[in-house]
């Protein structure tokens, strides 16, 4: 299994009146991991996994309900592969492929 480990960030809310987007989930690089940022435009159940090229699940990054907003976490593999990350809600189901070289 490879190991990782996760840093969360604060949540950041939705203002009154805002117009809120349709469902979005990003990834991006930094010397810290790979951030990964997303969206929830109603409360749902949110399930967030790393698996390998080989369908094994490695990391369960979330696995709770969250209210409406933009989330943000930074996931740091402690080895170079090429990994999913896919993201699970109750309305849609996304799949990154996200390759880290240490």
């Amino acid at each position: 299994m490879v190991e990782s480990s996760i840093n969360l960030l604060p949540v950041q809310g939705i203002e009154e009146g805002e117009i809120i987007p349709e469902f979005s989930f990003f990834t991006s690089f930094s010397l810290n991991g790979i951030n990964i940022q997303y969206f929830i435009p109603k409360e749902s159940k949110v399930d967030l996994a790393v698996y390998t090229l080989d369908g094994r699940r490695i990391a369960t990054l979330i696995s709770n309900r969250q209210t409406i907003g933009t989330y943000s976490l930074i996931w740091q593999p402690k080895t170079s592969g090429i990994y999913f990350i896919r993201m699970n809600t109750h309305e849609k189901s996304v799949v990154k492929k996200v390759v880290w070289v240490h």
